[in-house]
């Protein structure tokens, strides 16, 4: 190699004119590859002398120590990738039947990230549950020794990671906070600050998940905290490839805050601090060869380029900007496909989809995101699956494609609601209540060096006992309130449907009535009684109460019969032009008439409408959304909150005991 370099240097003396600098450029190249071919062999080199050496060694302690170096190296090597796995499978079997569980775990760790780096978390998940109640026991019987609390914090930590890859955000928090208090109690500045990046990204992924703006941007706060927590502990340490990856968290955490930001000049500034973290983490990745973080980073980018090119108003500028992004993008993809990294492959594919999708050619983008959603499916990972399915969805709408936009959309609103009904505000109190108790406990512990043992003691016992009789009288008092509120709810329930039920008999006796007669059908009914401000209200109208009747019973027609308040769009101008009167008539008539408004009326008949559909067998595997949206309303919020002024219960709580109380 060293020749080499001397017969390029003089070489380049003797180029002096632009066609040699062109060969100049060729030998560059060669050089380049010549280096890499050279990495290359050494790889290979040192397979081959650790092959060498495991066909000598006869030790089972040291064949055990080679097969897991064998199964760490070739998992680097594409070509020999699928030997990893076998490597330390036959680690794992010596560890076993010599007894050696230091080993053991050693083995199973080297699995688990085999499994987790190609995006099974499943698999990765068994193996951290072998190697963590092996670890425990080591404790247990060696109790001084650092190296196995060690693995107990990478266990926990891992198990972390899974669990928030997985999208469930409490048991990865709880995790990354056990992991926590091991690295404290060794001291261990990187570690710690490691755990600390790992908790930053929870916030990150509980802002994604909230969805009111202060709630985002405060979980986004505290994730850049702990990030520059993080951040000082391993610079202290000078571990760059951490570095390298708190820059490309904060980058993150910039990019989310960008898209939440109402204001278009903040979004631009935050997209620009977040290119500049990227940026950063890319040239320390670049410059310490870690080929598993560089697609992240490529990918990274791209995403910022993507979004600053629908920013800008330049048409110019912006198909710069997509180009840019669809470059990164492409950079990613190859060295993911290199890695055979699933979740990072259905990331890429998402993306480039995402582009084609801007660019409007639609066939491409259907295309990579259907590899998308396919590698997302494969290793479990909700996240990706609820973006791939809703660009999906999206994009089959544009074509008018119904039935497949459809089907998208309910792949991506169950795996949305999944991870949502996590309670994410009882993690955060944990979390608090946590830091709390622990600062209440070294207090503790600095008065019990002042204090005497028996003062200490007594003083502790006296704390233990209100504690625990609050905790019992606490829960007393909530299971009475609770018990006493269940049953006020099943009550109404029960007389609710009592109700339906009456109702329907009516109409069902009303109808075949009706039915039977010839002559036209007298919608009267039995009205409330007009109060004296509402007469005083309208007394100059000229409304004869022959009249008002007349209006009130084509009022009634167009609810019973024709079912306006279906119409999500009905206002009173609009209900008026139905029925053929005047706007003002109306609304005094259903003022005097029926004493409520307008408003009141019709989500008085769309709630009686959806009780009826809840109770129908036909209904019962749609969701909430879709029966809101069949008797009118436009959101599922407007239509929780009107059920539960008519009703007094939440339509969920409403199915579930009506249902009960129908099988009775």
């Amino acid at each position: 190699m060293f020749y080499l370099i001397i017969f390029h240097y003089f070489y380049l003396r003797t180029i002096i004119n632009y066609q040699l600098i062109l060969l100049l450029r060729l030998n560059i190249l060669l050089f380049f590859i010549t280096f890499s071919v050279t990495v290359f062999c050494q790889n290979h080199r040192k397979t081959d002398s650790l092959l060498n050496l495991l066909e000598t060694t006869v030790e089972d302690t040291n064949r055990i120590d080679v097969l897991i170096s064998l199964s760490r190296l070739t998992f680097k090597d594409m070509d020999l990738r699928e030997n990893s796995i076998n490597y330390a499978e036959q680690a794992a079997k010596i560890s076993e039947k010599i007894n050696d569980q230091y080993r053991l775990i050693l083995s199973y760790d080297v699995m688990r990230n085999f499994y987790y780096r190609i995006g099974e978390y499943d698999k990765a998940l068994d193996y951290d549950g072998k190697k963590l109640s092996v670890t425990k026991n080591l404790i247990e019987d060696f109790p001084g020794k650092r190296r196995y609390r060690y693995q107990l914090a990478v266990t926990y930590n891992n198990l972390g990671n899974v669990y928030l890859e997985t999208g469930d955000v409490e048991s990865s928090m709880d995790y990354y906070f056990k992991a926590l208090r091991v690295v404290e109690e060794l001291g261990s500045k990187l570690n710690t600050g490691q755990i600390w990046l790992s908790i930053s990204n929870v916030h990150i992924e509980m802002a994604r998940l909230g969805t009111e703006l202060g709630y985002k941007l405060e979980q986004y706060d505290k994730a850049e905290q702990y990030l520059l927590k993080g951040l000082d502990l391993c610079e202290e340490a000078d571990h760059k490839p951490t570095i390298a990856l708190v820059y490309n968290n904060l980058g993150a955490v910039h990019n989310n805050i960008a898209d939440i930001l109402p204001d278009k000049d903040e979004r631009i500034r935050e997209y620009e601090n977040a290119l500049q973290y990227y940026t950063r983490s890319l040239n320390m990745n670049i410059a310490q060869g870690n080929n598993y973080r560089i697609p992240a980073n490529y990918n990274n980018m791209g995403d910022i380029y993507y979004k600053q090119g629908l920013l800008t108003s330049d048409r110019k500028k912006a198909d710069e900007l997509l180009n840019k992004a669809f470059n990164n993008f492409k950079k990613s993809l190859e060295m993911r496909l290199d890695l055979d990294d699933k979740g990072g492959l259905s990331r890429c594919y998402y993306n480039i989809g995402m582009y084609y999708d801007k660019i409007s050619e639609y066939s491409k983008a259907i295309e990579n995101m259907e590899h998308s959603l396919k590698l997302a499916k494969e290793v479990n990972s909700p996240k990706l699956i609820i973006d791939a399915a809703e660009l999906m969805s999206d994009i089959y709408a544009k074509l008018d494609n119904k039935e497949e936009s459809y089907k998208y959309y309910r792949i991506y609103s169950s795996y949305k609601d999944s991870i949502r009904d996590k309670n994410i505000v009882e993690i955060e109190t944990r979390y608090e209540n946590e830091k709390k108790a622990k600062e209440i406990e070294m207090l503790n512990m600095e008065k019990e060096l002042k204090e005497s043992e028996l003062q200490r003691q007594r003083i502790w016992n006296i704390f233990i006992i209100a504690v625990s009789f609050l905790a019992v009288a606490s829960l007393i008092i909530y299971i009475m309130q609770y018990r006493r509120k269940l049953r006020a709810y099943r009550e109404i329930v029960r007389k609710d449907v009592e109700l339906a039920r009456s109702e329907r008999r009516m109409q069902e006796s009303f109808e075949q009535k009706e039915a039977a007669k010839p002559e036209a059908v007298n919608f009267s009914k039995e009205m409330p009684e007009s109060n004296d401000k509402k007469e005083s209200r309208y007394a100059d109208s000229p409304l004869t109460e022959s009249k008002k009747q007349e209006i009130a019973n084509s009022i009634i027609y167009a609810l019973e019969k024709e079912k306006l308040y279906f119409m999500q769009d009905l206002s009173l101008e609009k209900f008026a032009g139905e029925v053929g009167i005047n706007r003002a008539y109306v609304s005094q008539v259903i003022n005097e008439k029926f004493n409520k408004n307008f408003s009141n009326l019709i989500n008085e008949y769309r709630i009686k409408e959806s009780r009826r559909l809840l109770l129908e067998d036909e209904f019962r595997g749609y969701t909430m959304e879709y029966l809101a949206n069949t008797v009118g309303f436009n959101s599922t919020t407007s239509f929780n909150k009107a059920f539960k002024k008519f009703v007094g219960v939440t339509p969920s709580y409403y199915i579930k005991s009506a249902r009960r109380e129908i099988s009775r």
